[in-house]
């Protein structure tokens, strides 16, 4: 009683640089995009919803635009009101750290990318007209929770 969950424990673990995490246990990244779009008609971003859009009327989807695979919702509103993905951890696996906008030379300061359309080849890290659309990674760490827990007794015995 009074400890720490196991995800506070791996998260602690790993900001304090204490734990084997890139070595010894499974860790895997989850990489989720965040979508929005500039209406013609009013002023700023926001979730895809245009007719357009189809498929990719999801805030928080995959790599191939649709509704990603652990999304904590089936509610299109709710998931598009959220200001990080709202997506679960992968079952059997401990989250690390927080949600984290993925920043490259290609994108802007806040990670974003902008495009005339979903489906076109170039990508801009610059917002301009016509670019209506734009998109950004959002990236998670996960440890294996039953390696993690393996590795915490193993601890407690020395």
């Amino acid at each position: 009683e009074g400890g720490l969950s196991p995800t506070e424990a791996a998260a602690a673990a790993a900001a304090a640089g204490g734990g084997p995490f890139e070595d010894e246990l499974p860790v895997r990244t989850e990489r989720v995009w965040e979508l929005q779009r500039r209406s013609a008609l009013r002023w700023g971003w926001h979730a895809p919803r245009g007719p357009g859009d189809m498929h990719k009327r999801w805030r928080w989807v995959d790599s191939n635009y649709k509704p990603h695979a652990l999304r904590n919702t089936t509610d299109r509103d709710a998931s598009a009101a959220s200001d990080e993905p709202a997506v679960d951890a992968p079952p059997g696996w401990l989250p690390l750290e927080p949600w984290q906008s993925e920043l490259r030379a290609d994108t802007d300061w806040e990670g974003w990318q902008y495009a005339v359309d979903w489906d076109g080849w170039s990508w801009y890290r610059q917002a301009a007209n016509p670019r209506l659309v734009r998109r950004r990674a959002w990236l998670r760490r996960y440890v294996e929770e039953r390696a993690f827990a393996d590795w915490q007794r193993l601890l407690m015995l020395f």
